[in-house]
């Protein structure tokens, strides 16, 4: 799984560590195609049908919301959209079509199986990837 990038890039320690952290948390629930998504999800009990709003992150948005860029700033697919972006790391900076980094961890991120629907990487397989692959640096 992408081994010919291991150790080819490098993430200030700390930031890695709370990435890691974060998306082992639980605290996020994994969406595709954008950085953060928040969609009402409706459910019946009875004749009431109530709705709330339900917030999902790909991994790249979890690295902005580690990053400290504010909840209500992370939007698009890509981090250089995001208005506050330069708290994240550079490395993680750019489109997947010009950042190879951003390119293998928005596809290990959106690679789902058709039938389901359910990601064949989950979080705790890109943070586990990231803990393996990508350098800290102090």
């Amino acid at each position: 799984m992408h081994n010919e990038l291991k150790h080819k890039y490098s993430l200030p320690w700390r930031f890695k560590k709370a990435w890691i952290k974060a998306l082992k948390s639980g605290d996020y629930i994994q969406a595709t195609g954008t950085l953060k998504k928040e969609e009402k999800v409706y459910k019946q009990d009875g004749l009431t049908l109530t709705g709330n709003y339900i917030t999902s992150y790909c991994c790249l948005g979890v690295a902005c919301a580690v990053a400290g860029v504010p909840e209500n700033k992370i939007e698009g697919e890509f981090i250089l959209e995001i208005v506050d972006y330069e708290s994240v790391p550079e490395v993680l900076q750019g489109v997947a079509e010009d950042n190879e980094l951003a390119h293998v961890l928005s596809g290990m991120n959106d690679d789902c199986n058709n039938e389901e629907d359910r990601h064949k990487f989950n979080f705790d397989d890109i943070a586990n990837w990231i803990d393996d692959n990508i350098k800290a640096t102090r």
